[in-house]
């Protein structure tokens, strides 16, 4: 297999998927937990592991989660930790507290929770837009979720728009001590035309939230600039915020290969793979870093 087949097939590209509406069996039935999922690596809290159309896992998992306002999925736990990073919408999450009593914390476009693992959550939209958020667990392949209450047990399911909690009450601290805020996120230049802004990682390098199984973070690149070449000794997925993202990949001779991302595109390098990340179009290019390392080296973006 070339080089080009190789890279070829390792790209999730996002106008080549569709939304899968019977991903979760669960919610047959109950058209308040109607949810889509598109998965591009693995088949995170959905039994579909054997679907063709996804990537193969090595480290988590990665899919994108549709959600009409006024629908919700019902409160379960993973035995692994699982991350939501908002693209469009508002999602409200619930986490259940050790004496059963629930919180809630809302993430609008930009903003991350990184759900720990056996911890019950639950979300919803309370509209009034949709919500699209990526998904992605520290597992290549999780078990199903353990659902604590559903609709087929008779649970009357959560209250729509409800009011949030004030920032400095116990309960709301105990939640947000795990989200991400967009605007509260530290860029860090490796140059002039490129940046990076650790969501996930250690504290020590800046991380907000401290990883579990996997990193996350979110690189930029301007107008004409390119990474450095890259050969990780771990898996690393980069998904497509903005712009058009040009990957390089090269073998150890002359051979190269290159592929163009747009919006909600994906590519899997693997471990040992040697590639670059590269703008080539007129706008600046966001996308979001999944790590498969909860502790990289420190210079990583400049190796």
């Amino acid at each position: 297999m070339s080089l080009a087949q190789r890279l070829a097939g390792h790209l999730g590209l996002h106008h080549q998927k569709l939304w899968d509406w019977d991903a979760f069996p669960a919610s047959r039935g109950y058209p308040e937990l109607s949810r889509a999922q598109m998965r591009y690596i693995g088949a995170g809290g959905s039994p579909k592991t054997g679907d063709p159309s996804t990537l193969a896992p090595s480290c988590f998992t990665c899919s994108l989660i549709y959600l009409d306002p006024e629908r919700y999925a019902a409160v379960h736990a993973h035995e692994i930790e699982e991350i939501f990073f908002v693209h469009e919408g508002r999602l409200t999450v619930s986490w259940q507290r050790p004496n059963d009593e629930f919180v809630d914390v809302m993430l609008g476009p930009g903003d991350l929770l990184l759900n720990p693992s056996d911890v019950p959550h639950g979300f919803r939209n309370d509209g009034p837009q949709p919500v699209v958020a990526q998904f992605m667990v520290g597992h290549p392949r999780p078990l199903n979720p353990a659902y604590k209450y559903h609709p087929n047990k008779g649970d009357p399911g959560p209250t729509f728009n409800q009011p949030l909690l004030p920032p400095d009450d116990e309960r709301s601290r105990w939640i947000r001590q795990y989200v991400v805020r967009g605007t509260d996120v530290a860029t860090a230049w490796v140059d002039a035309g490129f940046a990076h802004q650790p969501y996930v990682l250690p504290k020590a390098q800046g991380g907000i939230v401290e990883p579990g199984h996997y990193s996350l973070e979110m690189v930029s690149l301007l107008q004409s600039a390119a990474t450095p070449w890259y050969r990780f000794d771990f898996e690393t997925a980069f998904m497509v915020w903005d712009g058009v993202l040009s990957v390089e990949w090269a073998d150890d001779g002359d051979e190269q290969a290159t592929a163009r991302l747009a919006r909600r595109d994906l590519v899997q390098v693997p471990a040992g793979q040697k590639f670059r990340l590269r703008n080539d179009a007129a706008t600046v290019v966001r996308a979001a870093a999944m790590i498969g390392n909860p502790l990289p080296p420190a210079d990583l973006w400049r190796s």
